[in-house]
């Protein structure tokens, strides 16, 4: 995605925003139910919230942003207290987990599309809603004027 497009960059700073949010309630829902040194449960439920932020997102800086956040929450509030990101080394080791389920959730949108480039559906053909010909595109457009032509407008079956 490039900013060339006037909505892309708004559109990308809604969904930076949402995926800050989506990472603020699962820390806030982390720190409530979890046990205080159950680190990997609180680096699961962040990493959660990464993957489907990654595969939410269209742009990947955004969701690039969004999960560089979320490592940072659970280290400095989730494994640390106050936002301090210093001190006790073992935390960052659960950060791969968190990058891990970006990147899965990455892999998944782009799985899907070049699955949709690599495999294009054939046009369906014809709109038909209640057994008469839609007009809207070219194809459909030239049927109904080659059945008008023919002096039959009745419905395409």
């Amino acid at each position: 995605m490039s900013y060339t497009d006037d909505d892309a960059l708004p559109r990308a700073a809604v969904a930076v925003v949402a995926g800050y949010g989506a990472v603020i309630a699962a820390a806030f829902i982390a720190a409530g139910l979890l046990p205080v040194h159950d680190l990997a449960a609180r680096a699961l439920t962040v990493a959660v919230v990464a993957t489907v932020a990654a595969a939410l997102i269209e742009d990947w800086r955004a969701a690039a942003g969004v999960t560089v956040f979320a490592a940072l929450v659970f280290v400095g509030f989730l494994a640390h207290r106050y936002g301090v990101l210093t001190g006790d080394a073992s935390a960052w080791s659960y950060t791969p987990v968190v990058v891990a389920g970006a990147v899965l959730g990455r892999g998944r949108r782009w799985w899907h599309a070049w699955r949709r480039v690599a495999d294009p559906q054939p046009p369906t053909g014809r709109r038909v809603i209640d057994g008469v010909i839609v007009p809207g595109s070219l194809i459909d457009d030239a049927a109904l004027s080659l059945r008008v032509a023919d002096g039959n407008p009745s419905p395409a079956r």
